[in-house]
């Protein structure tokens, strides 16, 4: 699974995979008669039956030399394009199903999985503005799975309004579908609209009990709001319903961690590494283990993993996939590698700037002297979350070093004052918020050191930056009580404490 499709919500995908299979199964007979290679057609039949043992890469490679004695194979092409698509190489299967239309297959059997090809490259943009992706005439199945790739292209790009639109025209395509319900969850989770997520995803299950794709966005629901318990519950639901179900593996492990059951977490992360091998969630996690078991080595080759899944893409290309590019900042921070972090956290940051990354980027600017910037990033983040005892800390620092005594006085005052007063939201002490805890380990504490606001010294001098935030992190940060696999979308804002600050408690 492609790094950029694997953390956009595979559950708001159409099921079109079947639907291509047909279409090359149907078209093979005339292309495959029309070769005059019988070793074209050999290549080209071993690769389908690799394809329908789910060996993407065996299928790729017969597939290529089956092109390489006859390049006009049409139904070749759109294998191709879906075996490719499959193993995650978007870019390549957007230009095999280019091919395919160059030949004469028609628009209307390439139009989902290209439309997949292109979103997975970070450009839900172009699947909005371009006139190949017109759903306008399209046959009734097809229509209401591109809206439903559209809904979530207009999620991406920030239209929520244009993405429910898309859904309502699905629904009145397809009433009886679960799936609209289903990709609405997500949605609603991005615009912090939990009531109405949780409705979309019981309507969903009640439409179709056996779906799996309603089933994991009732579980994402729960792992949001904190219910660690029933989300458990329900991805091991989904995993019933569909024992490959990457997406729901990878939650799972990231609850199992937070339980302190890393035996659990483990087996989760296995599965879903073999299953998909490209997925940087899954590697990130990895790291995480490797880390409790106290195996450094196995950890940092885990996070080099992640960063060279990341790299590959432009961090504009990111920019629709705020855990990727959380997952990059972390991961290379982690490393000490604290410049390649820098333009992943800014990411982050101009995106959310309420984000506890800021603290990270903070010490970022801190190594590299620039206490001007480090300033900029607390008191942008302090404005919005006034009540973050460490990241108070970490600016009261900055700011005696920087010779600016009196501020850093009067915002500790401030900082004080406001922490005594703020009375945390129910949902807060539900535990979900647990994302917004950030480390800030001092040096000689354990890299992935839990979050505390206490784990910051409050020299005079700026602290030293973190050896690794990694528990600070999309994944579930601090925790991972915020699902791994939702990531399209930002969690829902709060204006919640970081875990040990001070809060009046009904």
């Amino acid at each position: 699974m492609d790094v950029l499709s694997a953390p956009a919500n595979s559950v708001t995908r159409p099921s079109w995979r079947p639907l291509l299979l047909a279409i090359a199964l149907c078209i093979c007979g005339t292309t495959t008669l029309a070769t005059t290679d019988p070793k074209a057609a050999r290549f080209y039949e071993d690769a389908l039956m690799r394809f329908e043992k789910k060996d993407h890469a065996g299928a790729v490679i017969q597939l290529k030399n089956s092109l390489k004695i006859d390049n006009k194979q049409l139904a070749v092409h759109m294998l191709l394009g879906k075996a490719l698509l499959a193993q995650g190489e978007a870019a390549a299967a957007e230009v095999a199903f280019s091919d395919a239309l160059k030949l004469g297959v028609n628009p209307i059997e390439v139009v989902l999985p290209l439309a997949e090809a292109v979103t997975s490259q970070g450009n839900p943009d172009l699947l909005l503005s371009q006139p190949r992706f017109s759903h306008g005439g399209l046959p009734p199945d097809l229509k209401s799975k591109l809206l439903l790739l559209k809904a979530a292209a207009a999620s991406d790009t920030g239209q929520t309004r244009d993405a429910l639109k898309f859904l309502e025209e699905a629904r009145s395509v397809d009433a009886g579908s679960s799936d609209g319900w289903a990709a609405e969850v997500p949605i609603r989770i991005r615009a912090g609209q939990l009531t109405e997520a949780r409705t979309a995803a019981d309507k969903a299950v009640s439409l179709d009990p056996q779906s799996s794709r309603a089933a994991y966005q009732q579980a994402t629901v729960a792992h949001v709001s904190g219910d660690l318990k029933k989300a458990l519950s329900l991805y091991t639901r989904t995993l019933q319903l569909k024992a490959d179900h990457v997406d729901a593996l990878i939650a799972r492990a990231g609850i199992h961690l937070d339980l302190g059951q890393a035996g659990q977490a483990g087996q989760d992360v296995k599965a879903a590494r073999r299953l998909s091998p490209t997925d940087a969630r899954a590697a990130y996690l990895g790291a995480l283990l490797a880390e409790g078991r106290g195996d450094r080595a196995e950890a940092r080759k885990s996070l080099a993993e992640v960063t060279n899944l990341i790299d590959r893409f432009p961090v504009e290309r990111l920019r629709f996939r705020p855990q990727l590019l959380m997952l990059g900042g972390l991961s290379h921070f982690g490393l000490d590698q604290f410049e390649k972090a820098k333009p992943y956290l800014e990411a982050v940051v101009r995106q959310s700037p309420d984000s506890p990354v800021s603290k990270l980027l903070a010490r970022v600017y801190l190594r590299e002297s620039s206490l001007d910037r480090a300033i900029e990033t607390l008191d942008n983040y302090l404005s919005r979350q006034p009540g973050d005892v460490q990241a108070r800390t970490l600016q009261a620092a900055t700011l005696m070093s920087a010779g600016r005594f009196a501020k850093e006085v009067r915002g500790h005052v401030h900082a004080r004052a406001r922490a005594s007063a703020w009375s945390a939201p129910a949902s807060c002490r539900a535990g979900w918020p647990n994302w917004r805890r950030c480390t800030s380990a001092t040096p000689g504490r354990s890299r992935l050191a839990r979050c505390s606001p206490t784990s910051t010294s409050p020299a005079a001098r700026p602290p030293a930056p973190s050896r690794s935030p990694m528990r600070c992190s999309s994944v579930g940060p601090a925790t991972h009580s915020w699902p791994i696999s939702s990531a399209r979308h930002a969690p829902p804002r709060a204006t919640c404490p970081p875990r040990g600050q001070p809060s009046s408690r009904r």
